[in-house]
Order: C-alpha cells, then structure tokens, then sequence
C-alpha cells in the first residue's frame, strides 16, 4: 500500500490534490497502519513537489513559451 500511495503523491502538483488525500487518510487511518512511515514520506515529498512548483511554474511555462516560439 505505501508504495502505491508515494507513487500516487508522486503526481501531486497542487495543494487541493493534497489536501484531498488528507482529507481521505483522516477517514482510512485503520487501513494505513502498516505503512504509516511510507505514508508520512509520499506526504513531505509531495509538499516539497508542490511548494516548488507553486514558486516556479512561472519561470518553466515562460521557458517553453520563449523555446517554442
């Protein structure tokens, strides 16, 4: 199941896809236990995924507008 949920969170590009699968883990917890560590981690990658994105989605998309032109 963890490796399952970090490739899921592996996708993660906004807080609202986090903050849902939050939302889904509150009511799942009993089915989590197992890989609670694994869990925790796919959570902080997709944070660091999302806070990096959030700061230079501007730059990259003007990037390729600049290189397909």
């Amino acid at each position: 199941m963890g490796d399952m949920i970090k490739t899921l969170l592996q996708q993660f590009t906004t807080q609202g896809e986090l903050d849902t699968f939050l939302a889904w883990r509150e009511k799942n917890t009993k089915y989590l236990v197992d890989s609670k560590l694994a869990v925790e981690q796919a959570i902080e990658n997709a944070k660091v995924n999302i806070n990096w994105i959030t700061k230079n989605r501007k730059n990259v998309v003007d990037k390729l507008r600049e290189f397909s032109t």
